[in-house]
């Protein structure tokens, strides 16, 4: 129905979870990612006819939506990772900055490494850069960084699993801002995050959610840390699999209903391009 759905394996995960069809339409918009403010954006995919959206969390309120859980959690509780003993590796994940030059991210990009390695030396890293970015690998790598991985997704039917894979090996995460990856690493992972000297801050972070940004910080002990990252992630939210099915639309008439209309949509679509 909506296509961003069908991004980063959170439609994936919610019909496993549901023991869904792998093609079953979601009446609704799914939250993606660790939402910072109320702009009305997450308003702007849905359709007249699919006006909800299924949220992480109920820290923000947004119209029509219902909190559900992040759809990783969903993902785990099938998929449990496998933590192991006395890992080495940490985990850098910088900020993806399209609104910089090219030079000007590849720049940022050896400042954040050179942070890292003289906060934790003679670690083994493993770097996790936007797609978009692999093609640069080699500038960024070069000379002193050359012995440091990225991060290569490779052919993954989830990217749940993907992250997963990352996290279950490594024993810290270091960043340049607070999203998702923070609190999943902790809640799920049982994973600290160590920051930058300068913490990436969004300008427009909504006080409700800053609130919490604001305490993960300071706080001084673990169960309080995750205390917040479960709130921020909706595990109080997250769904049994017929209740989750019943909101998501997974009944047989809505399920027959929605590809009726979702291949009209692609027909016309189509012909929209074909005359184009």
């Amino acid at each position: 129905m909506i296509p961003m759905n069908e991004t980063y394996g959170n439609a994936a995960s919610l019909r496993e979870y549901c023991s869904a069809d792998k093609s079953a339409p979601i009446w609704g918009e799914i939250q993606h990612s660790l939402w910072l403010n109320n702009l009305n954006k997450a308003n702007e995919r849905r359709s007249r006819l699919f006006p909800k959206l299924f949220t992480w969390n109920s820290v923000i309120d947004f119209e029509n939506s219902i909190p559900i859980g992040d759809p990783m959690g969903y993902f785990l509780e099938l998929n449990p990772p496998k933590l192991i003993d006395n890992p080495h590796e940490v985990i850098l994940l910088p900020k993806f900055r399209r609104v910089l030059s090219v030079e000007d991210r590849i720049s940022n990009y050896k400042s954040f490494i050179i942070e890292a390695v003289e906060k934790f030396p003679n670690s083994n890293f493993l770097m996790s850069i936007h797609p978009e970015e692999l093609k640069y690998r080699d500038q960024i790598l070069s000379g002193q960084f050359s012995q440091i991985s990225i991060h290569d997704p490779g052919d993954i039917a989830n990217p749940m699993q993907e992250y997963a894979n990352m996290f279950e090996n490594s024993r810290m995460v270091f960043t340049d801002y607070l999203g998702a990856h923070v609190f999943r690493a902790r809640s799920y992972f049982n994973l600290k995050s160590e920051f930058t000297f300068k913490t990436w801050e969004n300008p427009k972070i909504d006080e409700r959610m800053k609130r919490y940004f604001d305490e993960y910080l300071t706080v001084s002990d673990d169960n309080s840390a995750k205390k917040i990252s479960d709130l921020l992630l909706g595990v109080n939210h997250m769904k049994s699999s017929e209740e989750l099915a019943k909101l998501l639309g997974f009944n047989k008439i809505k399920y027959l209903t929605g590809r009726i209309i979702r291949q009209k949509y692609i027909n016309y679509s189509q012909r929209i391009l074909t005359k184009e």
